[in-house]
């Protein structure tokens, strides 16, 4: 294993959305959308148009007579097929913009339908082969998890070969983000948990990234710090307009952070695990964990070790950095236990399924030369088998 290794000196460019934030500003879609035009296609979800959120879009677009109509067809963890058939729609109906009203497979349909609606050929092929060469669609998302801040993000992740897959370009990123809390309310406590603990590490994975900079951390920080204090509260009590206003935040924040971060270690074994058993990204992230603090708390300088304890509202003056190390990893062990966060046998793993994670996991090098700490193959061998093993949190 290497030692931990320093920030290193890069330009970054940040290409963001409009970004109009706070609650209630759902209502606000339709002044923004008559920029665009007068027909669009909303892309969402059978869930969300069954428990009237697709409404709270439609009475704004009305007020501004826009035609819409609606796909309510996404797919959890979109895969090729799905989204080239939108593609196809897109096309062939000439509509004038996209609303993507949903979590993190809603909104990234949006934006591939968005791109394949001026770009030729199937998603697929832009996943390495080609380049998207043309401004899409003019799209404006809504997000309605707080989870991966995937309004701000140039990614599109998909299902593809039994694997997660992604496509960026600076072309995918939403026009306009309206992220109103009131929109996630509704979201179930397992969704609440999922999506939390998946802006939670990917704030904490950025933090331990080698491309971190002072920008990136207190984004990173900032948004761990709203997580620590108001996931539980979220998940208990769905309607606590507070909470839900913080962790929307959060997550907002977190979407940023792929820009000049990005992500490391925890997500080179949250792929690999979501792409064998389909499980939302953050119960995947939830999995490993502990055992990469583990891994590099220690390995961290001093005082970047204690900036993450005090978000964690730890008080780490006086105490060794081995101790700090340890209530670092005990604090995110009992959030992950509060949320009701699965272990690795939860997921429905075997014994003989460990070679095959430990192989898919070597298999995303980018997010290992992105780690301050780079393990060994008989180290990611041992975290393997020590998540395995660890049957609960106690």
């Amino acid at each position: 294993m290497s030692g931990y290794r320093p920030e290193i000196l890069r330009s970054y460019t940040l290409k963001l959305p409009k970004i109009i934030f706070g609650v209630n500003t759902v209502e606000e879609v339709g002044l923004e959308a008559i920029k665009f035009g007068k027909k669009c296609l909303i892309i969402t979800d059978k869930i969300l148009e069954e428990i009237g959120l697709v409404d709270k879009i439609i009475e704004p677009l009305k007020k501004e007579n826009i035609s819409y109509d609606i796909f309510d067809k996404v797919e959890a963890e979109p895969g090729p097929k799905n989204i080239n058939s939108l593609g196809e729609l897109v096309r062939e109906e000439r509509y004038k913009f996209v609303v993507g009203l949903g979590g993190g497979s809603c909104i990234d349909t949006s934006k591939a339908a968005s791109v394949l609606a001026t770009n030729n050929g199937k998603i697929e092929e832009y996943i390495s082969d080609r380049k998207i060469l043309n401004n899409g669609l003019p799209n404006i998302v809504l997000p309605t998890t707080s989870g991966s801040g995937a309004e701000n993000s140039y990614a599109i992740v998909l299902r593809y070969r039994g694997e997660k897959v992604i496509v960026r370009s600076p072309y995918c990123t939403p026009d306009i983000a309206i992220v109103d809390p009131s929109l996630t309310v509704t979201m179930p406590k397992s969704v609440t948990a999922a999506t939390g603990i998946g802006a939670f590490c990917d704030g904490i994975d950025t933090y331990f990234c080698v491309n971190a900079n002072a920008l990136s951390d207190t984004v990173c920080l900032l948004a761990i710090n709203l997580i620590w204090k108001n996931l539980r509260q979220a998940y208990y009590d769905g309607s606590n307009l507070e909470a839900r206003y913080y962790m929307s935040l959060a997550a907002h924040h977190v979407g940023w952070v792929d820009l000049f971060g990005g992500a490391a270690l925890i997500h080179a074994f949250a792929h690999t695990i979501g792409g064998m058993w389909r499980v939302p990204h953050g119960f995947a992230c939830a999995v490993v964990l502990p055992y990469i603090l583990k891994l590099t708390t220690n390995a961290m300088p001093k005082s970047r070790l204690f900036k993450l304890a005090e978000a964690l509202e730890i008080e780490p003056k006086g105490l060794s950095t081995n101790k700090v190390a340890s209530k670092v990893i005990t604090a995110n062990k009992f959030l992950l236990k509060d949320v009701n966060a699965p272990t690795l046998r939860d997921l429905g793993t075997k014994r003989t399924d460990l070679q095959r994670i430990i192989e898919e996991v070597l298999k995303w090098k980018k997010y290992f030369q992105r780690s301050v700490v780079v393990p060994s193959e008989n180290e990611v061998v041992e975290i393997v088998n020590d998540m395995w093993n660890c049957k609960s949190w106690n």
